[in-house]
């Protein structure tokens, strides 16, 4: 099999962006989700530019008053900034998820840069930062997807790193799913 020179370049600049990246991961996977499909909307799957901008998290304690309020799980997006998997991630599917008014509804979407040390505002109110998030959730491969209630204790199986595009959407939706599930279960 002869692999075109200009994939082998894309693929290796991929690779080099991640190790940038460190000490985080940039992970990708093939694996098939267990029989669900994607809500995600048609335009999403495309390789068309997409909305690629989340909501940056600054104040999780006000994030999680409102999830509490509409009875919603958020959904935590663990980025880097160098990371390729995540801009396609986050171009393709959680940009999307973030302006689509059927997710609304369903889900609180705020990005946290692993790498990062800006502040934010944890769930108890306290000063804390993206990169202290991170490793308190013990996130090491970049993308990685959280479901928390407002308390920031995990819902859901965490979707972690890009996993084939052709069932992204389908893990994103089940561990949105579950989380609302084991939230409105309590």
């Amino acid at each position: 099999m002869k692999i075109p020179f200009n994939r082998l370049l894309a693929v290796t600049a991929a690779i080099l962006a991640c190790v940038a990246a460190a000490p985080f991961t940039c992970s990708t996977s093939n694996a098939a989700p267990s029989g669900a499909s994607s809500g995600i909307p048609a335009a999403a799957a495309a390789d068309a530019p997409l909305r690629s901008e989340l909501t940056l998290a600054q104040n999780l304690h006000a994030d999680a008053e409102d999830a509490n309020a509409r009875r919603v799980p958020l959904l935590l997006v663990f980025t880097t900034r160098n990371c390729p998997y995540c801009a396609r991630a986050r171009r393709q599917y959680l940009g999307p998820i973030s302006t689509e008014p059927a997710y609304r509804g369903r889900v609180i979407v705020r990005e946290i840069d692993a790498g990062s040390s800006a502040a934010l505002t944890d769930f108890t109110g306290h000063p804390a930062s993206h990169a202290a998030l991170a490793r308190g959730y013990k996130v090491t491969r970049v993308p990685t997807l959280i479901v928390v209630d407002g308390e920031g204790k995990v819902l859901a199986d965490p979707v972690i790193g890009l996993l084939g595009s052709d069932f992204y959407g389908a893990y994103i939706d089940n561990a949105i799913d579950q989380g609302i599930a084991n939230l409105r279960a309590r």
